[in-house]
């Protein structure tokens, strides 16, 4: 199966961070920047050879699909719930202002689940995307809109820009 693999663009958490510090980053959406980025990233693309498209339901992937199907031509979306950014707090009980000490604990302990912390391992990571994917095995060309965490932790990409493309080769 050949993956092209699309990371959201450039979101705006000014609204959510400023208005209601319990909200979580899933509403954020793209930003002025962002928007401009995404079309400026696609325009040249072909991607005709793609049968599906797959997103991640937090919206500033839904935003970005949403630029993504003027390019894409005559093919279904589907959001799929399990294609989410990497979870903190699996609980969903911290506020935004606590993502960051727990991303840098997840990235010193590389992934892996440490006593009374809650947040998604890498395993539990690929499993959910894996397992999502498989229902597509009949596909051979598909667009996954998402997340750079996903992205690095299931298919080894060391560096995921906003709006960014790139291709890999997948097999089960």
């Amino acid at each position: 199966m050949n993956l092209t693999l699309i990371r959201h663009s450039i979101p705006d958490y000014s609204d959510i961070l400023e208005t209601d510090s319990t909200k979580k980053p899933t509403k954020a959406h793209l930003s002025k920047e962002g928007i401009a980025l995404a079309h400026n990233n696609f325009k040249d693309i072909d991607f005709s050879k793609n049968e599906i498209v797959l997103v991640s339901p937090f919206i500033r992937a839904l935003d970005t699909a949403n630029i993504l199907k003027g390019y894409v031509g005559d093919i279904p979306f589907i959001v799929e719930e399990n294609l989410h950014e990497w979870l903190p707090d699996k609980n969903f009980v911290k506020e935004v202002k606590d993502i960051k000490p727990l991303y840098k604990d997840y990235i010193l302990h590389n992934g892996e689940s440490i006593e009374d912390v809650f947040w998604e391992t890498d395993l539990e990571t690929k499993k959910r995307v894996f397992d999502t994917l498989f229902k597509y095995k009949n596909y051979n060309n598909i667009i996954i809109v998402a997340h750079s965490r996903l992205f690095k932790v299931c298919f080894n990409l060391s560096k995921c820009d906003f709006a960014s493309i790139n291709y890999k080769e997948f097999y089960f």
